[in-house]
C-alpha cells in the first residue's frame, strides 16, 4: 500500500487509531521521525484517557518534535486555510483554528484534506453563529466534529443556542465566553448534542471542581460542582456528572478533545 492510500484510511476514518499507526509502519523506512511521533501521540492520547501520567521529559521530547515536524504535514491545497493556527495530535494535523466567516468555503476543503476532529472559532459572535446555523446542513464536515472551542469569544447565551446541532460532538470550551449559568441549562436541555461529555466554562459558574494545591503541587481539597450538581438533578447529561474524575495532577483539571 502506499502512503497515499493509507493517508485516504486515516481521511475515512479520522477517530481511529489503527489507520495511523499502519501508516506510522509504511512511513518508517522514509519518515523514521513521523512514524515515531505518530506512534509516540497515539500512546500519549491513550494514557492520558486511561489517567496514565508520563515524565515530564517525555512530554516536552514529544511537543518538540511536533513543533519540529508540524509544517512539513500540512497540505499544500490548504495551506491558506491554516494561518490562524492548527495542532497535530496523534501524528497529523487534526486541530485548526478557523473564522467562523471561513467555515462555507473552507470546512469541505479542510476535511478533505485533514482528518479534523476539532476546531477553534474565532468570529463567534451570536449573528455570526445565527449565519452558520443556516448553512450547517450544507456542512458535512461539522458532523465529525469531536471538539468545539469557543474561548474568549464575545458568544454568550445567544451565541451558544445558536450553535447548530452537532451529533459527534463530545467536547465544548466555553471559558471567557460570557455565557452564563442560564445559557449551561439550555444547553442541557438541548438534544442537538448527544454525545458531549464534557463542557470547560467559566470558574465562578460552578460548572466543573474547583481544586486546591498545597505549595508543592499535592491536592487537598476539591471545591463542589454546584451548577452540575444542581443541573444534574434535573438532566441526564454526562457532562454534568462527572464528579472529581478530571482533577488529577497540579494544575490540571478537564481532560482534551480527544481524552473523552
Amino acid at each position: 500500500m502506499s502512503l497515499a492510500a493509507a493517508y485516504a484510511r486515516i481521511l475515512a476514518d479520522p477517530h481511529g487509531d489503527e489507520s495511523r499507526l499502519a501508516y506510522a509502519d509504511l512511513a518508517e523506512p522514509t519518515g523514521p521521525d513521523h512514524a515515531w511521533l505518530i506512534r509516540e501521540q497515539v500512546a500519549y492520547v491513550r494514557d492520558r484517557a486511561a489517567n496514565v501520567d508520563w515524565p515530564p521529559r517525555r512530554v516536552t521530547t514529544m511537543y518538540s518534535s511536533s513543533r519540529k515536524l508540524m509544517w512539513g504535514l500540512v497540505p499544500e491545497v490548504i495551506r491558506d486555510l491554516l494561518t490562524e493556527g492548527f495542532e497535530v495530535r496523534r501524528g497529523f494535523i487534526e486541530s485548526v483554528t478557523l473564522p467562523v466567516a471561513a467555515l462555507p468555503a473552507g470546512l469541505g476543503r479542510l476535511t478533505a484534506a485533514l482528518p479534523l476532529r476539532r476546531l477553534r472559532l474565532t468570529g463567534a459572535t451570536p449573528a455570526a453563529l445565527n449565519g452558520l446555523a443556516g448553512v450547517a446542513d450544507l456542512l458535512p464536515g461539522l458532523q465529525q466534529l469531536r471538539g468545539l472551542s469557543l474561548e474568549r469569544e464575545p458568544v454568550g447565551d445567544a451565541g451558544l443556542a445558536a450553535l447548530p446541532p452537532l451529533p459527534g460532538l463530545r467536547w465544548l470550551d466555553l471559558s471567557r465566553t460570557g455565557v452564563t449559568a442560564a445559557g449551561l441549562e439550555a444547553l442541557a436541555a438541548s438534544d442537538g448534542f448527544p454525545q458531549l461529555q464534557y463542557v470547560l466554562a467559566d470558574r465562578e459558574l460552578g460548572l466543573n471542581p474547583d481544586p486546591g494545591y498545597d505549595s508543592d503541587g499535592t491536592l487537598v481539597w476539591v471545591g463542589e460542582a454546584r451548577l452540575a450538581a444542581q443541573l444534574g438533578q434535573r438532566y441526564e447529561r454526562p457532562w454534568l456528572h462527572r464528579g472529581d474524575r478530571d482533577v488529577r495532577d497540579a494544575g490540571y483539571v478537564g481532560p482534551n478533545y480527544d481524552e473523552v
